[in-house]
């Protein structure tokens, strides 16, 4: 079974402290937004979680497919419950049993699965979060409630600097893309937030890295992303 390192929180060397950084940003990547339900029918092309077929992560209701490089692993789900162990309003998994106790239940956020190159940490994590219908008023706000959780991490030491949002294609994936900056202790992470809303829903890519040693792995995982059809 494969344990991440950033889970390790220790402080003997600069490389532990940037793996400790690592975990800080991820799970700030994935608070939970406030955000508005909005329901949908059950279908391959309606909300659903994606699921993995040889290496691929495929997703119909989205349009799009992850194919897994050489040197990425699959973050065990038990990863994903461990980091979250402290919220109990959060979904984790692949399939239609947890896509149901996501729809049905007072749960704000579906983190189906994620990606983390073995060699530098880097990682990008699928994250849906309900959401207003209107897809500009749900860009809005999850920028207004990244802003807002920012600011609070400045009290522990953890500096931001979020760019403008753009319009951005991944590989046919439309989206709009938010870049964040932040510097903790002297080390510099780089994160992107890919968002596309649809259903009353955000399908969030979200891709973190140290800022020299992960930039190359994540280009590689970007280039492997595709439209299903």
């Amino acid at each position: 079974m494969l344990k991440l390192k950033f889970f390790v929180i220790i402080y003997l060397s600069l490389i532990e402290e940037v793996i400790f950084l690592i975990k800080k940003i991820i799970v700030f990547s994935l608070i939970i937004l406030s955000l508005t339900f909005a329901s949908c029918s059950d279908s391959d092309t309606s909300l659903n979680t994606g699921k993995m077929e040889n290496k691929n992560y495929i997703n119909n209701w989205m349009d799009i497919k992850i194919e897994q490089p050489d040197g990425w692993e699959i973050i065990p789900d038990e990863e994903l419950i461990e980091l979250y162990s402290n919220q109990d309003n959060v979904v984790v998994g692949l399939g239609d049993s947890k896509k149901k106790q996501f729809e049905n239940g007072s749960f704000s956020g579906l983190y189906p699965m994620g990606f983390v190159h073995t060699a530098t940490n880097a990682n990008l994590l699928i994250v849906i979060e309900k959401s207003e219908a209107d897809p500009n008023e749900a860009i809005n706000s999850y920028i207004n409630n990244l802003r807002t959780q920012i600011q609070k991490l400045e009290s522990q030491g953890l500096y931001y600097t979020l760019q403008d949002s753009k319009d951005a294609t991944i590989g046919g994936f439309s989206c709009t893309q938010i870049e964040a900056l932040a510097e903790y202790s002297g080390n510099k992470i780089t994160q992107n937030y890919y968002l596309k809303p649809k259903d009353g829903y955000i399908f969030a890519l979200i891709t973190t890295s140290p800022s020299d040693d992960g930039s190359a792995a994540i280009n590689e995982l970007l280039d492997n992303i595709k439209t299903v059809q």
